[in-house]
């Protein structure tokens, strides 16, 4: 059969864009935030990657966040970082 021998795993984008303006709305700080969001994906994501290690005790999983945005940068990303910091 065919071995799968990596994966590339891209998580947090819709974790970030559901939860960061609750939680501040909420009264969190941005580092508060930031954190309980980041905590969140890690624990996510070691469920899903747990049983596939054990599977597979070779595999070669390489896992990208996202890059931080420029909110600056034109209209659209100052409305999206608006949505995410209120």
């Amino acid at each position: 059969g065919t071995e799968v021998e990596y994966i590339w795993v891209s998580v947090g984008g819709n974790d970030a864009q559901d939860q960061l303006p609750g939680c501040q709305l909420a009264g969190g700080t941005r580092d508060e935030c930031v954190q309980e969001c980041l905590d969140s994906v890690l624990n996510s994501t070691q469920k899903f990657l747990d049983p596939v290690v054990a599977a597979y005790p070779d595999i070669k999983i390489f896992q990208f966040g996202y890059d931080i945005l420029n909110f600056n940068q034109n209209l659209e990303c100052r409305a999206l970082g608006l949505g995410l910091f209120p």
